[in-house]
């Protein structure tokens, strides 16, 4: 068992001192000498070597090499034996004690130990690696098809409903975000809720992760598709059809990211880079498209379903559910993040709001920039693509772009969580496919990016971009609702290892 605690000021140690850079400090008690210190990563224990105590110290008096209290962090990890002196150690985030003094073979890991001094990431870095993932091609493709099909109120309420349920989401995930420092989605959920509940909830994590990078290419796809379409001259489609289209040429494009992805992860670091900036002067242009045409008479056409209020029913719903949700899934991007940021207790939840809350609002806008841009029985689901500023080829062009670019970030970011799964031998059969092994010049997830390649090339082949987005926002949804429920369930059964410090929290220091 681990307990943090927090040290006052004159008692923290020397971030110089002893082995390791200071590292590591002990907590007195009863003149002892004791073994040796330790951290716990997956599960296994590490030696650095001996500490020194003294038994008239209030608490942490001596580092490594008899090193006295400098300016390294005020935070400790206490493992193993008993309570002996008044220092007051709590379970999980040290805010509530739960048993007197440190054990009787005091270890603590410090602040370096977490890698907090190479953490060089802000709340921005965190919101906008969040947003990166939130924001795709669905925008550009389906949300005119969207006003058409069931009205700008109706739409507008769906998205209303989609922003307050991840708001929820982000709630719960900030608070398992801030009940203890992890460095990855997973680490943190297992830790949290333990391994068969965080296993489960990773588990979607990762198939939803897989389903949105094919949501992202079959999209590309459909933008070439509209832009064939739209010319006077040659054929409609790639191939024999749309349906064809995607599942041939969302197949090849799925194998050249993987292996992109697989060869070289610093190429997809760039890559997100070149897509965010690219998402922005497409967003720009296809706006700049439909305000020229901006009219309020158009607005008010179209208002309303085109048959009637009483007209929605379960399948217009569900239609609008299935392409608006997932543009609010990647809550957790921040989380994965969370190792690099430099106060993760207040950059993780502000990065979920703030993301949500602004996707939320940008998309609001966009549907009413749509709704106003023609009157009803003029407007088609592609005029918000192909009426982009100056040209219709910079919205194609960039929607192609952005879906190669989101793509390769799901594509990234899946493989990742199968592979530390796979490590952990909480699922059966993981290890034996060697999912949790690195190979490759850069020491790349390679089998575990083979794998989700043979889960997400399937998903090109069932008839539609709204067959594939149903099913990620039906996976994202479930994942969040097993975390839900594991909160609520610790929240009500006053669980000792549930401390969080959302929603008041404080840097890490």
């Amino acid at each position: 068992r681990a307990w943090f605690t927090d040290l006052p000021e004159e008692e923290e140690a020397d971030e110089e001192g002893g082995a390791a850079g200071g590292d590591f400090a002990a907590l007195g008690g009863g003149g002892e000498r004791g073994a040796v210190a330790v951290t716990r990563r997956s599960s296994r224990v590490q030696r650095y070597g001996s500490y020194e105590s003294d038994s008239s110290s209030r608490g942490a008096e001596k580092g490594w090499d008899g090193r006295y209290g400098g300016r390294s962090p005020a935070r400790a990890l206490f493992v193993g034996g008993k309570s002996r002196s008044g220092t007051k150690a709590s379970f999980g985030s040290g805010r509530a004690p739960i048993r007197a003094g440190p054990p009787s073979a005091p270890l603590i890991l410090a602040r370096s130990s977490f890698g907090m001094s190479k953490r060089g990431l802000s709340t921005f870095d965190a919101f906008m690696t969040t947003c990166e993932t939130m924001w795709g091609v669905i925008i550009f493709l389906k949300f005119g098809g969207l006003v058409i099909s069931s009205g700008l109120l109706v739409t507008l309420a769906v998205i209303a409903t989609c922003t307050a349920v991840q708001v929820l989401n982000s709630l719960a995930c900030s608070a398992v975000a801030t009940n203890g420092l992890h460095s990855g989605a997973y680490q943190l959920l297992v830790a949290n809720l333990g391994t068969t509940w965080g296993t489960a909830t990773s588990l979607l994590y990762y198939l939803g992760m897989s389903a949105l990078a094919t949501v992202e290419i079959c999209g590309a796809v459909e933008a070439v598709d509209a832009g064939l379409e739209a010319e006077a001259w040659g054929p409609d489609v790639v191939t024999e059809s749309q349906y064809y289209d995607e599942g041939v040429l969302g197949s090849a494009a799925l194998v050249l990211l993987a292996l992109l992805r697989g060869f070289n992860s610093h190429a997809v670091h760039v890559i997100g880079v070149v897509v965010i900036v690219v998402l922005l002067l497409t967003l720009a242009s296809t706006l700049a498209g439909a305000l020229r045409t901006f009219s309020l008479s158009s607005l008010q056409s179209n208002l309303l379903p085109p048959r009637g209020e009483d007209a929605m029913g379960y399948t217009e719903l569900s239609y609008l559910f299935t392409f608006i949700y997932p543009c609010f899934a990647g809550l957790f991007q921040s989380v994965n993040k969370a190792a690099e940021l430099r106060t993760p207790y207040v950059s993780v939840p502000r990065a979920m709001l703030g993301a949500v809350l602004f996707t939320g609002i940008g998309l609001s806008l966009i549907v009413v920039a749509i709704a106003a841009s023609a009157p009803r029985g003029e407007l088609s689901e592609t005029d918000f693509l192909l009426h982009a500023f100056p040209s219709k080829y910079v919205g194609l062009g960039g929607t192609v772009v952005v879906g190669i670019g989101s793509c390769v970030s799901c594509l990234d970011v899946a493989p990742t969580i199968l592979r530390t799964i796979a490590a952990s031998g909480h699922v059966p059969g993981a290890e034996s496919l060697g999912l949790h092994l690195l190979s490759g010049r850069h020491s790349e997830p390679q089998r575990a990016t083979a794998f989700t390649l043979l889960l997400a090339v399937p998903f090109a082949w069932l008839g539609g971009l709204e067959m594939v987005a149903l099913i990620a926002a039906m996976l994202f949804l479930q994942m969040y609702l097993t975390m839900d429920v594991c909160c609520c369930l610790l929240a009500s059964l006053r669980a000792p290892g549930w401390r969080p410090r959302f929603p008041n929290p404080k840097a890490f220091p």
